[in-house]
């Protein structure tokens, strides 16, 4: 993309803070600081979780094997067993809700995931869960997975962990481990449409709106009321967010047929990076997951893919 591609968004410029490692967990990359993006409510939730928070305050759902294995929620908190240990993701990024796909590895093999959340782990410490839980049932054992939690459109707090265990076919848990999580602040409304990546690449969501205007880097907001409130990576100046939102005012989202497009501009030097995208339209949510391949291909308003299409009535 040219050097004149302007984004006068919260994702403007690289950032070369590193996070706090957790201790045998798998390595993610640096994470920056939560910016405020334009659109995005100016007064929003703390840093400090609420002293009664619960799983259903942070996350809507929790699903494996690209959606096809749904977690089942349940009140009881994640607590691990002598099963041997799990590790997860370091840390990572999302939107309020948005998703955000976290690794799994184990030293045995495990057919059954309990996903819960709790505040954030310092060190090598893993913070203990709140009460609540989902229990996803694989189609088969694995010693390594990923796992997609999707966040609350209005967590209480910016930061938060996701709790991890395991269990075997005897119902054997393993310990517990954490991802960090931090909230970067968005738009909600009526119709929400985001998506996150894993690794360092120039990614670009792309929303059509029932009228026919495209949403994207290029033309950052519609006559519909519809803005690009958060964009990532412009021209592989790397911030790290790895996200992208597209939103809708709360009674201004048109009726009518919405299209969801990617497209990897440019590939950063990488090979190739999973993706979730995420809509909240009027009560309803849709998720679409997948695998954008190497080299980046530049684009203007009509590049990319479809993923999806939805209704608002």
């Amino acid at each position: 993309m040219p050097s004149t591609r302007r984004r006068a968004l919260a994702a403007a410029a690289a950032l070369a803070a590193a996070a706090v490692a957790l201790t045998g967990c798998i390595p993610s990359a640096p994470q920056p600081p939560s910016p405020t993006p334009t659109g995005a409510t100016p007064t929003g939730p703390s840093t400090q979780p609420p002293a009664d928070a619960a799983l259903d305050d942070y996350l809507t759902a929790a699903t494996a094997e690209g959606g096809a294995a749904v977690g089942a929620a349940s009140g009881d908190a994640v607590r691990g067993g002598s099963g041997g240990a799990v590790q997860t993701t370091d840390s990572a990024i999302a939107v309020n809700g948005g998703s955000v796909e976290i690794e799994v590895q184990a030293d045995e093999p495990f057919d059954t995931i309990l996903v819960g959340v709790g505040p954030m782990g310092v060190g090598s410490t893993v913070p203990t869960a709140w009460p609540g839980s989902y229990e996803i049932a694989l189609g088969a054992p694995t010693t390594s997975t990923s796992i997609v939690v999707t966040v609350s459109q209005a967590p209480p707090s910016t930061d938060f962990s996701v709790v991890v265990a395991t269990a075997s076919a005897d119902g054997t848990a393993s310990g517990t481990d954490a991802t960090n999580v931090t909230i970067v602040e968005v738009g909600t409304g009526d119709v929400q449409v985001s998506v996150s990546w894993n690794e360092e690449m120039d990614v670009d969501l792309y929303v059509v709106d029932p009228n026919g205007e495209t949403i994207y880097y290029g033309s950052t907001t519609s006559s519909s009321g519809g803005e690009l409130d958060l964009d990532s990576n412009p021209s592989c100046a790397i911030d790290g967010i790895r996200n992208e939102n597209v939103t809708w005012p709360t009674g201004e989202a048109p009726s009518g047929t919405y299209e969801v497009r990617l497209n990897l501009f440019a590939d950063c030097g990488i090979d190739q990076t999973g993706w979730v995208v995420t809509v909240q339209a009027v009560g309803r949510t849709y998720r679409w997951e997948g695998v954008l391949e190497a080299p980046g291909v530049g684009g203007a308003e009509d590049a990319g893919f479809v993923v999806g299409r939805f209704d608002v009535p």
